[in-house]
């Protein structure tokens, strides 16, 4: 299988990690990047390997339309693709009685829709070349356990809902040797995170390098056929 991998939320601060581990195990990579943002793309841009080997895109990946025109207008490019990981997301801490439609839509939008509309478009794409392929998306711990869920609900509910498209995903993909896996972890230590968190312990924390080590191998391990990747760290 040709080593082709698209990976959204590639300049985040996981993402940057994830881009990394792919660029160094000779994987061409098409990272996406957020539209408006040029630095991102700035970031990326000194990870690469070797020429031609990662391919810069922004793309508003919850417009459903966009991603399809993203698609078309790239067939060709895309045609050999073999796996798809998808970082994109958000987090939302909003006390349960102060929540309201628009903190849950916003998760909503933000985690669920932009995983859906990409693996919609990603799937349609490796069926088609008949060599099966791999889709990671990310989950998140407190979507599978509700005293952690407590605390941040309308990401708990989006992240859930992730959780069960990955495991649809992979049912489907079954007679298509496509395989989809979520990656669940706790908090990433990345520096969004301390920010936010200042008070915390973050050597508890997984990082990024070892989250992107979980990630490389679910889409080269031909063993691997679980679709939960739990990475908490030592919380």
């Amino acid at each position: 299988m040709s080593k082709h991998v698209l990976i959204s939320g590639a300049a985040g601060g996981l993402g940057l990690a994830v881009t990394q581990a792919f660029l160094k195990a000779q994987h061409t990579v098409t990272a996406l990047t957020q539209p408006g943002h040029p630095d991102q793309a700035t970031r990326l841009q000194g990870l690469e390997q070797q020429p031609n080997q990662l391919h810069i895109f922004d793309l508003d990946q919850g417009n459903q339309e966009a991603v399809k025109a993203f698609f078309a207008q790239h067939k060709a490019h895309l045609a050999n693709l073999s796996s798809l990981v998808l970082l994109v997301g958000g987090f939302d801490m909003t006390p349960f009685e102060d929540i309201t439609q628009e903190h849950l839509q916003a998760q909503i939008n933000l985690n669920l829709y932009t995983a859906f509309f990409m693996a919609q478009a990603a799937y349609g794409v490796m069926q088609a070349h008949n060599q099966g392929g791999r889709m990671v998306l990310v989950g998140a711990r407190p979507a599978l356990q509700a005293e952690q869920a407590s605390a941040m609900i309308p990401y708990a509910l989006a992240k859930g809902g992730v959780i069960q498209l990955t495991e649809i995903l992979s049912a489907m993909g079954k007679p298509h040797h496509i395989q989809a896996h979520a990656l669940v972890p706790s908090i990433i230590d990345t520096a969004a995170n301390r920010q936010a968190m200042p008070n915390a312990n973050f050597n508890e924390w997984p990082k990024p390098a070892q989250i992107a080590q979980t990630v490389l191998n679910a889409c080269q391990d031909p063993l691997l056929n679980h679709s939960l990747l739990k990475v908490y760290g030592t919380t």
